[in-house]
């Protein structure tokens, strides 16, 4: 197994998992302490509000690294065509970035006072 169908599973596994707890996330209205440490959770001033500005970030995020993971697989077990590694690498970043970008700006406007 080549290394970079390691990685594409491992990013498929990360998809799967920040969508689905995203979706939790918003179902049970509990923010989770992998997002936020417990101090964090327990100083913020709207969990609602927090809750519902991350989770579909959240499950986009989750959604590009679940295709992304997936085509990559694809690709090297398949196709082998190595500028779409360049393509799937560099929309993995774009979302991670995104959200990271997202859970700042969240952290900015729902735990600082």
């Amino acid at each position: 197994m080549d290394l970079l169908m390691i990685f594409d599973v491992m990013m498929l596994c990360l998809g799967v998992y920040m969508t689905v707890a995203a979706f939790v996330m918003k179902k049970s209205g509990r923010i989770r302490a992998v997002i936020l440490t417990e101090q964090e959770i327990a100083v913020c001033r709207d969990k609602n509000g927090f809750i519902a500005y991350m989770y579909w970030r959240e499950a986009v995020a989750g959604g590009v690294l679940i295709l992304a993971g997936a085509s990559g697989f694809i690709n090297d077990l398949f196709f082998h065509a190595r500028p779409w590694d360049m393509v799937k690498m560099a929309s993995a970043l774009a979302a991670f970035l995104w959200f990271w970008c997202g859970m700042s700006a969240a952290r900015e406007r729902f735990l600082k006072k």
